[in-house]
């Protein structure tokens, strides 16, 4: 059995999935897999590689559709933890435009996300965290604190020295 935490974390565009992943596996030692740039579907078989990691983080902004939602809740009803980054469209839009990101991309996934926003808050709930406002991202050491120690985790971990994560860095 797993004793350190598998994370799924998945989002609104721009709201720091990827950064956050990062900054976990640079300071944390979590094994970090960005779906979106491997192509890699998460699915439950995975879970019995990761059993000796420090952690796993999952990072995937996906296209809000059944098929998605359907593996999000095969993996937590495996003991996946899902988190969910959010923010007003408006900001994470601004935010989007800002990092140079084409904004068809943003403006193609977050009407699926407003349609399919009722399935999604149900399926994350407790962990919808919003973690862009007009004041800037969440740190990542906010959040890590925040929702981890909720999980009784957060003092079980070890860092490591790294850089540390502005909120200026948060890309994703």
């Amino acid at each position: 059995m797993n004793t350190y935490p598998i994370l799924l974390i998945s989002g609104a565009p721009s709201t720091g999935k990827t950064t956050f992943g990062n900054w976990l596996q640079e300071t944390k030692s979590f094994i970090h897999v960005d779906i979106e740039k491997t192509q890699c579907i998460p699915t439950p078989g995975l879970l019995n590689g990761w059993s000796q990691a420090q952690g796993v983080v999952l990072t995937w902004g996906f296209f809000p559709g059944d098929a998605e939602l359907g593996i999000i809740a095969l993996l937590k009803s495996r003991g996946v933890s899902v988190w969910w980054f959010t923010a007003e469209s408006d900001i994470a839009r601004e935010d989007f435009v800002r990092r140079g990101s084409d904004v068809k991309l943003f403006d193609f996934q977050m009407p699926a996300i407003e349609r399919e926003w009722e399935k999604i808050e149900k399926l994350f709930s407790p962990n919808t965290i919003p973690t862009l406002s007009r004041e800037g991202h969440m740190t990542c050491e906010l959040i890590y604190r925040t929702k981890m120690t909720n999980l009784g985790r957060a003092d079980n971990l070890e860092s490591k020295p790294t850089s540390k994560t502005t909120e200026a860095e948060l890309s994703d």
